[in-house]
């Protein structure tokens, strides 16, 4: 019976492999054919293991949460916020439009009901982080960069040395601002848009987000038509912009922890690894995936328990077409894993030739 177990178990183990090898394949022949959709950096044991377009300022989804996941660690720190403290659902749905495609609060809290993690019509601080980081959920991330501060979060372009990362700003905010609110004609909404300024651009995305947040009425006065993949596409190009380098550099920063105070350390484990326990392997590991209407994000780390084997990786794919988007999203999440596991993977994008 042993011998058999050993046999199945043998099975499984190539079956993962290959299946592994097969999607690697595919997104690194992807990479090949299309060097200026792609950006990565892949860090190993505190070197590089592989990069292409990795100082290049590139369209990174919504990896900037983790910025904001960074402050809320900080702040937790040194207890200027408590990560228990109960928060009503309310004061986060105000920022949740379902007149977009943009936010996964539907999905998170479908899963607080499952837990059972909702007290009172409440969930804890903690719980609103890790629903912006494993659920993408714009909403929650619109909240606690309110209750952050804007200015908080901003810093840390600067304290972790992002050079040439663009501006944070509100994401519901900034989705505000394509909504037909006066009744007039997209093109005109687009137009007006597109001729704004960085500068101007931010600057009426806060007032929305202030509109919305002091407001009651002011989602009631929004349209109830789902907004169209043209507006969607507009929006994400705005999001804000960084280089893979700068975000692999800061993962790895953070898997240091001879680099960080011991209690912000421990905290950022708390706050980035919700999900460690279900990898018996691993000592640490964080990820998160970012999909827009034409790009997608990864950015993640991992440490193992044997052999000392840390991996950081940021990795961004953008300008795609629908086709191109769908294979990226059944390729990308299983290409991470395999860089993160698999030596060969490893090599062959090492030595990956792109023309």
């Amino acid at each position: 019976m042993k011998h058999i177990i050993s046999i199945i178990a043998c099975l499984l183990l190539h079956s993962t492999y290959y299946s592994q090898q097969a999607v690697s394949d595919s997104l690194m022949k992807y990479i090949q054919l299309n060097p200026k959709k792609c950006a990565y950096f892949v860090i190993k044991n505190n070197s590089q293991l592989a990069a292409h377009n990795a100082a290049n300022i590139v369209p990174i989804g919504n990896a900037s949460h983790y910025l904001v996941a960074l402050e809320f660690a900080k702040q937790a720190t040194y207890k200027v916020i408590d990560t228990a403290e109960l928060v009503p659902l309310k004061d986060i749905v105000k920022y949740y439009l379902p007149s977009t495609t943009i936010d996964h609060y539907d999905d998170w809290f479908a899963q607080l009901l499952l837990q059972k993690k909702i007290v009172n019509n409440s969930v804890t601080l903690l719980q609103v982080v890790h629903g912006m980081l494993e659920y993408d959920v714009v909403a929650n991330a619109e909240y606690l960069m309110d209750r952050l501060g804007f200015d908080n979060i901003k810093s840390s372009i600067q304290s972790y040395n992002l050079t040439g990362h663009t501006s944070i700003l509100p994401p519901v905010g900034a989705i505000a601002l394509f909504q037909n609110r006066n009744h007039t004609t997209e093109k005109k909404i687009l137009k007006e848009i597109n001729n704004m300024s960085e500068e101007g651009y931010c600057k009426l995305a806060f007032m929305m987000h202030n509109a919305i947040k002091n407001d009651s009425t002011f989602k009631q006065k929004m349209p109830n038509k789902m907004v169209t993949n043209k507006v969607l596409n507009k929006y994400y190009n705005r999001l804000p912009q960084g280089s893979t380098k700068a975000y692999a550099t800061l993962l790895q920063t953070i898997l240091d922890e001879a680099m960080l105070d011991a209690k912000y350390y421990k905290m950022l484990r708390v706050v980035l690894e919700p999900n460690k326990g279900m990898y018996n392997s691993l000592e640490r590991i964080a990820a998160y995936t970012s999909y827009t209407s034409n790009s997608a994000t990864y950015v993640g780390y991992s440490k193992a328990y044997t052999g000392n084997q840390a991996i950081s990786i940021a990795l961004s794919l953008y300008n795609l077409t629908a086709a191109e988007l769908s294979n990226i999203q059944r390729w990308l999440v299983p290409f991470s894993i395999a860089v993160r596991e698999n030596d060969i993977v490893q090599k062959q994008l090492q030595y990956l030739k792109i023309k």
